[in-house]
This record gives C-alpha cells, sequence and structure tokens, in this order.
C-alpha cells in the first residue's frame, strides 16, 4: 500500500533530575529567603527521534534517533520568569508561605547558564538540541505533545514548583509544570512590590503548538529550561522538612511533526 505523504513522527527528550533539599541548621526554606536553594544532581537530558526527523545535541556533530546532554551537579535557587529573558528573585515574607517581603525584588544578571554574574549563584539548568527533517523532507507543525514528572520518592509538594520551559528556535517559550504545580500565576514586573505579569504554565497533558515554522534539513535549534518557580504557591518552607529528598525525578517530554 503506498504510504501517505504526511505521517507523524514522535520526538521524545528525557530529562532525569535528582533533587534534594539541603538543610541549613535553623534557616528558612521559603523560596523566597536568600539562602533557600535546590541541588539538581547530575541532571540528564536525552532526546530520540524517528523516520524524518533527526536529532543533536549542542556539538551537532552526530546525527540519528538520538542525542544525550549532561549537565554537572548544580545548587539551583528559585528564580521567577515570564520570558526566560528577565529573571527574578526576592527574600519570603514568612516561611510558612511564599510571598514577597516587601522591597526585596530583585532583577539578577545571568549568564548563559543560569548563573549570576554578581554572586556565582545558579538559578536554571539548560540544555540545548538541535531538530532537522532528513535529507528530502520537510517538517512542519512541530508541536509539543506532552511534558510529564515522575519518580518522586517523598511527600514533598516542593517538586510542583519544577518549571520546564521550552524555546524553540525564535518562537515564544512554552512553559510546563509537569508535577501538578501551579498553571497560572504572576511574576514580577520590574517595578513595586507586587507580581503582576500573568503567567500561563500548561499541566503537561495537552498538545501545545509553539508556531514554529516549518522544519528543513538545518534545523531548528530547541532549549530546554529546567528550574524551580517560586511564584509557585507550594514552594514553601512548611513542605520541606531536614532531610527530605526528593529522588529520581524524571520529566518527559514529547514532540510531534508532519513530515512531508
Amino acid at each position: 500500500m503506498k504510504s501517505k505523504a504526511l505521517k507523524r513522527q514522535l520526538l521524545a527528550a528525557v530529562a532525569m533530575v535528582l533533587v534534594a533539599a539541603v538543610a541549613l541548621g535553623s534557616s528558612t526554606y521559603a523560596w523566597f529567603v536568600q539562602s533557600s536553594k535546590v541541588t539538581a544532581n547530575g541532571m540528564n537530558v536525552q532526546a530520540t527521534a524517528e523516520g524524518g526527523i533527526e536529532i543533536s545535541n549542542s556539538e551537532k556533530t552526530t546525527w540519528g534517533t538520538s542525542a544525550a546532554t549532561t549537565n554537572s551537579k548544580a545548587v539551583l535557587y528559585p528564580t521567577s520568569t515570564s520570558d526566560l529573558t528577565k529573571w527574578y528573585h526576592a527574600q519570603a515574607d514568612k516561611s510558612v508561605a511564599h510571598n514577597a517581603k516587601a522591597g526585596t525584588y530583585t532583577t539578577l544578571t545571568l549568564d548563559g547558564t543560569g548563573t549570576d554574574t554578581t554572586s556565582s549563584r545558579q538559578y536554571y539548568q539548560v540544555n540545548e538540541f538541535t531538530i532537522r527533517a532528513t535529507a528530502g523532507t520537510t517538517a512542519t507543525d512541530l508541536k509539543i505533545d506532552k511534558v510529564t514528572a515522575s519518580g518522586q520518592a517523598d511527600t514533598t509538594a516542593l517538586d510542583k514548583s519544577l518549571r520546564v520551559a521550552i524555546k524553540i528556535g525564535d518562537a515564544n517559550p512554552v512553559f510546563f509544570s509537569p508535577a501538578s504545580g501551579d498553571t497560572s500565576y504572576s511574576v514580577w514586573s520590574g517595578t513595586g512590590d507586587t507580581p503582576t505579569v500573568a503567567v500561563t504554565s500548561n499541566d503537561g497533558q495537552s498538545q501545545v503548538d509553539p508556531s514554529v515554522a516549518s522544519v528543513d534539513s538545518t534545523g531548528v535549534l530547541v532549549k530546554v529550561y529546567v528550574y524551580y518557580e517560586g511564584e509557585d504557591t507550594q514552594h514553601k518552607s512548611e513542605n520541606v522538612t531536614a532531610g527530605t529528598t526528593i529522588d529520581n525525578m524524571t520529566v518527559q517530554i514529547d514532540f510531534s511533526a508532519t513530515v512531508s
């Protein structure tokens, strides 16, 4: 039987995130507190592709059905963003809440790895892939099908503040709350003491079209940001106890495209 001119291809990216909440004596764990941090141990991202789509990591030396990146152990401090360009931090009003204390919001100056150029604190990790169509084909309707998180070992709600932000080419970034965190919240605008910039974070179970133009054999850059959203209502001290850890959390990202 003659195959159809258009066929859907599945692209899966898997992020292994090992997260540990670090005890600091009597210090609070509320996300805004300057001493608050989350340790991500060796976050690995692996991606696979089938059929008319090929994928490579940032090196772009090997193309095929799979690619992987590995990040070194990092301490991630909670942050907020609405566009992956401007990143913010603040201090908590009290340890049992995620709300910020008046006058404590600050704009972060981060390099390409999410590290503050002044304090050397890291606020996000980013992985880069390139998706391209194989020779003689064109991929259209590139979509993010699903973003899921699993593998939580402890009964803490801290993982709900995990965010996965995906930016494909020049398209606007798409935010996901794969551990069932807040899907609607506001972040700081850069002035005043109240977060007023609305952010929609998808639940990860519904297909999202990031409005990407067709992908040819040259390829399109895909950046996957992993961070902890301070404005999520579950990122507060009462959800973390000394010694509590979140082990072996897996984030899986499924893409699809129509290839002709």
